[in-house]
């Protein structure tokens, strides 16, 4: 835009240099496709360290080849994976579930007498598992009036691992993750109305908890707290207080005392502080009267309560709702062991205390409405991992991402052929789609080198175009497993997707990733350790090699595409020539949006033209290219030869990128020959 001169002066003016750089795109952003038991279905999430696999998916699981796999790409070198679970849509998993009924307490003075779960069924909203499968069935819910304003509630969720004592009938429970929602409410009006509270959650599929569907209004009360809530009234003068401690469980179709009501000693009370103390007291002696143990731990606090006061007129009648300023003590045992349990607390004088419920300790999620016979689902299937593009499901989940370079689907080595035929073809078809590199594991009865030989003569050609852009490595690896004292025997994609990763950071993605510089870690051993002539049988085929070597241990021993065996696709035969085109492609294609809809001219493609080279430049500088001098490793052609007037007509400006990639070093032949000595005289 031209300066306006209206003064006499010294005027500046800012133009653009016309240069539009084009920066590299990422090389090695890795993409699982998977069987999981835990995680949200066909839904790629990103996950930049195995810290992050674990929050969202649970870590390692021994029925889960995917989770071995994404441990695998972060202990080799891998940086960024997306992960996307995946079961078989034939046998879906259950549904954790629990419904929270709205409070309606009923008040007795002294305590309850026979002692049962609030009996009030308005349903006050109903929360899932943030995900299907059996993890949310060890989600214990818990709520609490600690917020200590009208109508507002504290709900906390803690997903619990448990262990079973082989000597004995109880479990272990450790707490793995927790969810708070502090101070919420059922009034859809407010800001910290539940709903908004959960969406506004940093990382949803890291949570416990979900809410499918709610329907409350203002006056909605807030859901039963868990444990024992009493209304405490404070005595007139220090009182010498004997409280009782009855605890009960569901045995058969009834709620049973479990022992004898203890008395504790008598303590004086004035306030709810020491009423307070003496409940927590009190619960300790009975963990020693009843054996047990676990009453011990019993969390005891006092709130006020979250129930608006009776209307006026309304004091002469005995009320079904405590006054809103009213004092509460809340009785909790944290244990889940003791979950199941009712605690019921009275007193002498009873004046002081009004149970309003006696509640569990905690509700646990159940799966509902049936647990299937595959409670974590199944495997999923050829057409399972295929999906459906519209609905974006099985591999077409990965179009949320905006960028994929490598793909993995860990579950195809246990597929039936047919399964494992469709898996391949979907996988290697939509790499080209999407301009990624496809790692194909081989399926699990391939052990010896004749069946490798026989699996690569007779099954890639079957695999359609996309071999050119994917490859695969014998034999399978075998892992240590936290799950068995025997090795877990996986295919290497996950372990290889790590080691591309670690090579495009330290050499670039131009390198092979083989040789003595790429070990397998976290490797143990291979399933079938080859000698060189059976390396020689499998190489030729375009599947690569794994190799164990003295010193160097176990490595990756070959750099060939599916389609190294392929006549036809001999531009193509090697994994470092394949994936750096990819990479210029998806650069070229991300740095030149700016070109859409500038005038198609000489000056349009002068400004191309230096754009391409200043990203090509540093790429021969590096080593990715062949040649002595830039017009040898690389041309740009973009001028009236390549954009014809009736391509300027149609809209079209052809670019034209020639480059001689760097191959590797595959043959290293030494020629030793003798020497007749020679006179010195």
């Amino acid at each position: 835009m031209p300066i306006q001169l209206s003064y006499p002066g010294v005027y500046v003016q800012e133009i653009p240099s016309g240069t539009h750089t084009i920066t590299g795109v990422a090389t090695a952003i890795t993409a699982f496709v998977g069987y999981l038991t835990r995680g949200p279905l066909n839904t790629p999430v990103q996950c930049l360290n195995y810290g992050d696999f674990q929050r969202v998916f649970g870590g390692l699981n021994p029925n889960s080849r995917t989770s071995f796999q994404v441990s695998q790409f972060f202990l080799n070198g891998g940086f960024e994976a997306w992960v996307s679970r995946l079961y078989a849509s034939s046998a879906p998993p259950v549904q954790p579930s629990i419904t929270l009924n709205g409070a309606a307490p009923s008040t007795q003075a002294g305590g309850a007498g026979g002692l049962a779960p609030p009996s009030g069924k308005t349903t006050a909203l109903t929360l899932n598992a943030q995900n299907p499968g059996t993890w949310g069935l060890n989600v214990f819910v818990t709520v609490d009036y600690m917020s200590n304003a009208l109508n507002t509630f504290n709900l906390a969720a803690t997903l619990y691992s448990v262990t079973s004592n082989s000597n004995s009938t109880s479990a272990t429970y450790t707490a793995v993750q927790t969810q708070s929602l502090p101070g919420v409410t059922l009034d859809p009006s407010q800001t910290n109305y539940i709903m908004e509270v959960l969406q506004a959650t940093p990382n949803p599929y890291a949570s416990l908890l979900s809410i499918p569907s709610i329907s409350t209004t203002a006056t909605s009360p807030p859901p039963y707290a868990s444990g024992t809530l009493l209304q405490f009234t404070a005595p007139t003068s220090s009182t010498l207080t004997v409280v009782t401690i009855t605890v009960a469980s569901y045995v058969g179709t009834a709620w049973k005392t479990v022992g004898a009501a203890v008395n504790a000693p008598a303590t004086l009370v004035t306030s709810v502080g020491d009423m307070v103390g003496a409940i927590q007291g009190a619960m300790s002696y009975a963990a020693g009267q009843l054996n047990l143990p676990g009453l011990a731990s019993t969390v005891v606090r006092s709130c006020t309560s979250p129930f608006p006061p009776p209307p006026p007129g309304n004091s002469g009648g005995q009320s079904t709702t405590p006054a809103g300023p009213a004092q509460l003590i809340q009785v909790v045992v944290p244990n889940p062991a003791y979950a199941g349990y009712l605690i019921g607390v009275t007193c002498t004088p009873t004046t002081m205390l009004t149970s309003l419920w006696t509640n569990l300790q905690a509700q646990q999620m159940t799966g509902t409405p049936q647990v299937p016979a595959s409670p974590d689902g199944i495997v999923p299937t050829g057409f399972d991992v295929a999906g459906n593009s519209t609905s974006r499901s099985g591999i077409y989940a990965l179009d949320a991402m905006q960028l994929v370079n490598l793909i993995c689907v860990p579950d195809m080595p246990t597929m039936t052929t047919s399964n494992y035929l469709m898996s391949a073809t979907a996988a290697l078809n939509y790499a080209v789609q999407r301009k990624a590199f496809a790692l194909i594991d081989l399926p699990q009865g391939i052990v010896t080198p004749s069946e490798a030989v026989a699996w690569a003569t007779s099954n890639p050609g079957t695999f359609g175009q996309g071999i050119i852009s994917g490859a695969s490595y014998f034999p399978q690896v075998m892992l240590p497993s936290p799950f068995s004292t025997q090795l877990a025997v996986l295919g290497a994609s996950g372990t290889m997707a790590g080691l591309y990763a670690a090579t495009d950071i330290a050499r670039g993605v131009w390198k092979a990733p083989a040789g003595i510089t790429a070990p397998l870690t976290g490797v143990q051993q291979l399933q079938y350790v080859m000698n060189d002539q059976e390396n020689g049988l499998i190489n030729p085929l375009g599947l690569n090699a794994l190799r164990t070597f003295p010193v160097y241990g176990n490595i990756s021993w070959g750099a060939r595409t599916l389609a190294a065996a392929n006549v036809a696709d001999d531009d193509w035969k090697y994994i470092p020539v394949r994936r750096l085109a990819l990479y210029i492609e998806q650069s070229l294609v991300q740095g030149l949006q700016w070109v859409v809809f500038e005038p198609n001219d000489s000056t349009l493609w002068a400004q191309i033209r230096l754009s391409v080279n200043s990203f090509l430049h540093p790429l021969f500088q590096q080593g990715a290219f062949v040649g002595m001098t830039p017009s040898q490793a690389y041309q740009v052609v973009c001028d009236a030869s390549t954009t014809t007037a009736e391509d300027m007509d149609n809209g079209i400006v052809n670019i034209l990128v020639l480059f001689a990639p760097v191959k590797p070093a595959e043959f290293v032949v030494i020629t030793i020959q003798q020497m007749t000595g020679q006179s010195t005289s």
